[in-house]
């Protein structure tokens, strides 16, 4: 947030009043700047305080988007953070099963690596249903309707960018689990989910289920 007094020119009375009130002391101070008679310690102040009321109001705009974001996909999200979470479990408990297994040791052996790339794919995919980014359409994970026949071009190459970005997406929070630079950790994400799964209501499975109608819509219409 920007400081009220930081330019020499009172902002305080729009710092945190929302976004229009910053456009229009942002308007005001960009007239005042158009005047060539302007003094130039004047000018200075205006220019620094029109530089912090722009860092400001992207800040807000920014809060903004990912609240409307949040509220739109926030049952979705919630129920693929919870599927992440039961197939990550449920990796880990079959390698550690194999890995205590009786027998051939290069059947075993075989079986581990398989296992093991499982793993590391449920992995990548809660990663990437805790840390997909707050201020962007979220792009399911599971997409419940893969069926694509009798489909337009159209809704085919949203279809087919959207799985594009999905991949993308993923490559990212591969990279980022394998260096440590997750904003938020596997263990802290699974604690996290523990407690929404303690807090969910039944009645909020509906609602889910229309957020899972808008992210495939989103995926039509891109």
């Amino acid at each position: 947030m920007a400081k009220a007094h930081s330019s020499g020119v009172d902002i305080s009375g729009v710092i945190g009043q929302g976004s229009s009130k910053i456009k229009k002391k942002i308007r005001d101070i960009t007239r005042l700047l158009k005047r060539d008679n302007l003094a130039s310690n004047v000018r200075i102040e205006n220019e620094r305080a029109l530089e912090a009321l722009k860092s400001e109001l992207a800040t807000v705009q920014t809060n903004l988007k990912a609240k409307k974001l949040a509220q739109r996909y926030h049952k979705v999200r919630f129920f693929e953070r919870k599927k992440a979470v039961r197939r990550y479990k449920k990796a880990l408990k079959e390698l550690k099963e194999l890995e205590a297994k009786d027998g051939d040791p290069k059947a075993i052996k075989k079986e581990i690596k398989k296992q093991k790339k499982v793993v590391r794919h449920c992995e990548v995919d809660l990663a990437y249903v805790l840390n997909f980014p707050k201020t962007e359409k979220y792009i399911a994970l599971y997409p419940a309707n893969t069926d694509t026949s009798g489909l337009s071009e159209k809704a085919l190459r949203g279809i087919q960018k959207t799985e594009a970005k999905r991949t993308e997406y993923r490559k990212k929070f591969g990279e980022l689990l394998d260096s440590g630079k997750l904003e938020v950790s596997l263990e802290d994400g699974i604690k996290i989910i523990n407690k929404e799964t303690i807090d969910w209501r039944p009645e909020q499975a509906e609602t889910a289920a229309d957020q899972k109608q808008t992210t495939q819509d989103d995926e039509f219409f891109d």
